[in-house]
């Protein structure tokens, strides 16, 4: 179930919506893994976080094309062992594709990626001349 931020951009809402159609068709093609994504930014850099349960870091790629950065990989499914008995499987499997806009300030030819029990973490850091700075100003 999606929840909503009052405070979301035009293209956030785009991209959210467009996140639930992604997994309600997967859903019928026994396609669904969609890695859960989370992003943040404070003045100096952005932080993206991409949970990948299972997945092993040579199945994931990262790529950045026109401020958009891109998560595409796969998640394998186990070979069945045929005296296993299962009464069912809510595991999924598949491959997958998240894209994220990211903001023009952002500096990306110093992104950093860490994977780490199944996280995938990118940073970004912004640039030098984007990021906001305090001016004192004497009153005379």
């Amino acid at each position: 179930m999606m929840t909503l931020n009052p405070l979301f951009k035009r293209n956030d809402l785009f991209q959210v919506l467009g996140r639930e159609f992604d997994d309600f068709v997967g859903a019928f093609n026994g396609d669904n893994f969609a890695p859960q994504i989370s992003c943040k930014s404070d003045e100096n850099q952005l932080i993206i976080k991409a949970e990948l349960p299972g997945v092993g870091e040579e199945d994931v790629e990262l790529t950045i094309k026109d401020n958009v950065l891109t998560i595409k990989g796969e998640k394998k499914k186990e070979q069945e062992v045929k005296e296993d008995d299962y009464y069912f499987s809510e595991c999924q499997y598949g491959s997958f594709e998240r894209s994220v806009k990211i903001p023009d300030d952002t500096n990306i030819d110093k992104v950093a990626a860490s994977f780490k029990n199944g996280v995938l973490e990118i940073i970004m850091p912004k640039k030098e001349e984007k990021k906001p700075r305090k001016i004192n100003v004497k009153i005379k």
